[in-house]
């Protein structure tokens, strides 16, 4: 792997970037093991930040990036993630191609709508009653990953959109979006 820049994200745009890693490809999967920066489609002159592990997306639309750092459209690899400052790298080299991610974000109105508070990061005990309650008020059986839950910033109120059993459950919460894919029960 061959990089190019590299960029110090700090404050907002290092939590931003930390809520994208969160769902890059590990390991030896098919999936992008980087995040795609792209011109946002929210505000001209700015940029948005994808990821995908092939069963969650995590969507930033506007980052929150300083025009003077170096972040440019690309693929860009995480390499420290987490509190006030995180690192990134701009992939120089062949880095395959980014899955056609905006045909599985859900587009047509939703059967139904739930606002998840935020939650306890890392506190899934702790955050059981809202998450019952989440699930039961389903029209139907669904089920999701607790992790992909878990990894949802908490310090937000998610707007949870359903659109049908086996459609991708979509969260939005200010300039943050997840698109879940549910278990298949």
């Amino acid at each position: 792997m061959i990089y190019g820049t590299f960029v110090e994200a700090a404050g907002e745009f290092s939590r931003q970037t930390t809520f994208l890693s969160r769902a890059v490809g590990k390991g030896e999967s098919r999936c992008p093991r980087y995040i795609l920066i792209e011109p946002s489609d929210v505000e001209p002159g700015k940029l948005r930040g994808v990821a995908t592990d092939g069963r969650r997306m995590h969507i930033v639309d506007p980052l929150a990036c300083p025009d003077n750092i170096g972040l440019e459209a690309g693929n860009w690899r995480p390499l420290k993630m987490g509190g006030e400052h995180s690192w990134m790298a701009q992939i120089k080299s062949d880095a395959g191609i980014f899955p056609d991610y905006r045909r599985v974000i859900p587009q047509d109105e939703p059967l139904f709508t739930f606002e998840l508070p935020g939650l306890p990061r890392g506190d899934l005990m702790g955050s059981m009653p809202y998450l019952v309650k989440f699930f039961r008020e389903f029209p139907e059986p669904t089920a999701i990953n607790m992790n992909y839950l878990n990894d949802l910033d908490h310090d937000f109120v998610w707007k949870a959109k359903w659109y049908g059993g086996d459609k991708a459950v979509l969260f939005e919460s200010e300039s943050r979006a997840a698109v879940i894919m549910p278990i298949h029960m």
